[in-house]
């Protein structure tokens, strides 16, 4: 699908979500692709769980509670990368199906993508589509002196380095990833609780220009950022709850699922009001503001307000859901309407990917 006439509205619309209210007015939406057109065999309860521009073209990541039912797809579904089989013989769960996270173009081809069934981070290939082993278990375990790593969170920095939150109960860690594998400690389960007052982190999101991470937090409810480019991590509350909640109106604040977006604004689902939010990290509240509320996609065609995860659709934010309401599928949208469908051709001819057919 060609999107170029998404960048001529994109300045209506923004200037709607950044109108001196705060408010968006009935913002209309569009569905790219449904998780059918991806996976027409996928058993009920399959969902995407990522989707990333790369090259002209979407990859799709998608996990089911059924052997055969999570894959990593290339534009439309007829180009597969990745299915259960490789999983299994890249992870050594042959039984199992993959749980991934949103995936990240690290340097160079590879899409670095977190699993949070094996805990483990692996590396893909988009030319050949092997996917192998970046950083196991067993290794974060040996970096954490942990037992269990528990992978929550992930965003990948201007290095190609992978920034993940790993939990395992009492030991909830930043670590940071090397694009070679190497691991490290980016910041403590104490250094988090000192200066977030929490380790309870959503949405992680980082520049694409330096090293700065931005989360949400759930115990605060403030939306910090993370500078660790110096000697020292450097941490600042960018939007307070009050000042969150003096935009959405509601009682309490749950921010999750945050895009550093190309436009340069980050926004952000928050899980109380259903809605996506967007601001200006250099003026974070005085630009915060309404970009799509959940009266809004619940009118729209998926009519569900309930966002799996964000993504950029060509000049503006798109999203998707995984949670099946009012018999509506899952899939892939995007704020305004595309006016065609030739997005999924030209990632192919630019990657070279390996080509199957549909299982």
């Amino acid at each position: 699908m060609n999107l170029s006439s998404l960048k001529a509205s994109q300045a209506v619309v923004l200037g709607l979500s950044l109108a001196a209210s705060g408010q968006a007015f009935g913002v209309d939406y569009r569905q790219i692709i449904s998780l059918n057109e991806l996976h027409p065999t996928a058993s009920s309860n399959t969902s995407i769980t990522g989707v990333t521009e790369i090259g002209g073209e979407f990859l799709f990541t998608i996990s089911g509670p059924v052997f055969g039912d999570s894959l990593i797809v290339l534009g439309d579904g007829s180009n597969i990368l990745v299915d259960s089989l490789d999983y299994a013989n890249a992870s050594g769960e042959p039984t199992q199906g993959f749980d991934l996270g949103q995936a990240a173009l690290g340097l160079g081809n590879p899409a670095i993508i977190a699993d949070r069934r094996s805990d483990a981070v692996y590396s893909l290939n988009l030319s050949t589509g092997a996917l192998t082993s970046l950083a196991s278990n067993a290794d974060l375990n040996i970096a954490t002196t942990g037992t269990s790593a528990n992978l929550t969170e992930q965003a990948i920095d201007p290095d190609g380095n992978i920034v993940v939150y790993e939990t395992n109960m009492s030991n909830d860690s930043l670590l940071l990833i090397t694009p070679g594998g190497a691991i490290s400690e980016l910041a403590s389960a104490s250094e988090l609780t000192t200066n977030v007052g929490n380790n309870t982190l959503n949405g992680f999101t980082i520049s694409p220009t330096e090293k700065k991470l931005f989360f949400g937090d759930d115990g605060s409810d403030n939306i910090y950022s993370l500078d660790y480019s110096g000697a020292s991590n450097d941490y600042e509350i960018i939007l307070t709850e009050a000042q969150i909640i003096a935009v959405t109106g509601r009682s309490d604040v749950r921010v999750d699922k945050m895009l550093y977006a190309p436009d340069g604004l980050i926004y952000f689902y928050e899980d109380g009001a259903d809605s996506i939010y967007s601001f200006d990290p250099d003026n974070a509240p005085g630009t915060l503001s309404l970009v799509i509320s959940d009266s809004d996609l619940i009118a729209g065609p998926a009519e569900n307000d309930i966002v799996g995860g964000l993504t950029w659709v060509n000049g503006n934010i798109g999203w998707w859901y995984f949670i099946n309401r009012n018999g509506e599928g899952t899939g892939l949208y995007a704020i305004p309407e595309p006016t065609s469908l030739a997005i999924f051709g030209v990632g192919a001819m630019l990657l070279g990917t390996r080509r199957r057919q549909s299982r």
